[in-house]
């Protein structure tokens, strides 16, 4: 908070719907904070319109990550870290910020629900993420059975 400067925006009110989306479509990137919730629409308003999600995390289990590899578009930041995280984004030169973003415009279709789904869309991939958690928990559980 403290090192924020002309180049970080910072809304920390209400404002007018237009104003909210043309901030984050004018974005390189933008914080996704931990709040009252394990989710939050805003961690993907943000990446529908092009900026390059910071996710600054405690425990938090990322939406499909038993699939996507959320480091190829997106920037993590553990709590242990967030003091830097100014120093982290600035760090990032022109070629790993192009490679974040031609990985975001790949990903986001996997975020995407349709009226009739599409394979690779949010449903395939909720689906997918069922089946191999299922099969995780089955794998455990026989483990389990197994040992006594």
């Amino acid at each position: 908070y403290s090192k924020r400067t002309t180049q970080c925006k910072w809304v920390d009110h209400h404002i007018p719907f237009k104003d909210y989306v043309d901030i984050y479509a004018n974005s390189k990137y933008y914080f996704h904070l931990p709040g009252h919730a394990e989710w939050s629409p805003r961690l993907f308003e943000g990446m529908f319109l092009g900026a390059i999600p910071v996710i600054l995390y405690q425990k938090y289990i990322l939406p499909f990550s038993d699939i996507l590899d959320w480091s190829s578009f997106a920037i993590l930041v553990p709590e242990s870290e967030w003091e830097n995280v100014f120093d982290i984004l600035s760090q990032i030169d022109e070629k790993r910020y192009n490679y974040l973003q031609n990985n975001l415009k790949s990903a986001i279709k996997h975020f995407c629900y349709h009226k009739k789904p599409i394979p690779g869309d949010a449903f395939y991939m909720t689906m997918l993420s069922i089946y191999i958690r299922q099969k995780n928990l089955s794998g455990i559980s026989s483990n389990t059975e197994t040992q006594r």
